[in-house]
């Protein structure tokens, strides 16, 4: 089935552009790198090549830990996959646990091993097919106008094929998706296009749309058990979505 084609959609959203339409940001001070390392944790714990992972190494760090924050009789409690939102407990009844990498590992130093691809904080529940259908594209992480949405979640924006996820993770990816790409800004390939010219959007959205009770419970775990985590579920994000170096940090402009 051919993708369907969004190149007629604009691009544009209030983002101030420069001469080649990309976002006009300042490269970011050297420290603010360390900076924002210092806020993840003291130390990154010194995480297992993600080629050395066993079965049980990932259940650990990913599965294990969703279970646990699962809390279905909390509003909005339930942890779900990302892309078919499914519920931790039918994931796991029908076997169809995978780890997905929000920032995809071919994206992460090339072919090579990298730190970006190992860090678990940068992973999400996914299922096993969407995972697939997924594959290595880039994610639409904002809006379509008047939030609609595409008749396909495979979609052509500027020539590059783009995976819609369900609007209601696009925030809970958004996070994760800047973690990674402000963590490890020299291993990490550039976003694509689209996100890059709807970055104003990416960034609202993390900064309006509050996050799930499983999304921070799941933080709150890595903090309490290794020292390390996602500022962007702290009580400082907004200063970090704030800031032009942040997000220049974030957009491959270090």
């Amino acid at each position: 089935m051919p993708v369907p084609s969004l190149i007629g959609l604009s691009l544009s959203h209030g983002l101030l552009l420069d001469d080649d339409h990309s976002p006009a940001l300042p490269r970011p001070r050297p420290d603010v790198a360390a900076e924002w390392h210092a806020a993840c944790g003291e130390e990154r714990p010194n995480w297992k090549r993600w080629g050395s992972l066993g079965a049980d190494d990932k259940w650990e760090l990913l599965h294990a830990v969703a279970l646990k924050c699962n809390k279905p009789t909390v509003p909005n409690g339930a942890h779900v996959s990302v892309y078919k939102e499914m519920t931790i407990e039918l994931v796991v009844e029908l076997r169809q646990w995978s780890v997905e990498h929000v920032v995809a590992r071919s994206r992460v130093n090339g072919s090579a091993p990298g730190d970006g691809e190992d860090d678990p904080v940068g992973w999400e529940e996914a299922t096993r097919a969407a995972n697939s259908r997924r594959s290595n594209h880039p994610l639409v992480l904002w809006s379509f106008p008047g939030n609609s949405l595409p008749l396909s979640d495979l979609v052509s924006i500027e020539g590059v094929t783009h995976y819609v996820p369900p609007a209601n993770q696009r925030a809970r990816l958004a996070r994760k998706w800047a973690f990674v790409r402000a963590t490890y800004p020299y291993e990490v390939a550039p976003p694509s296009d689209a996100q890059i010219k709807h970055a104003a959007k990416i960034f609202a959205l993390m900064k309006t749309a509050t996050p799930f009770p499983a999304e921070v419970c799941v933080n709150e775990h890595f903090r309490n058990k290794y020292g390390w985590g996602n500022p962007l579920l702290g009580k400082d994000a907004n200063v970090w979505l704030d800031s032009a170096e942040f997000r220049g940090l974030v957009l491959g402009r270090w």
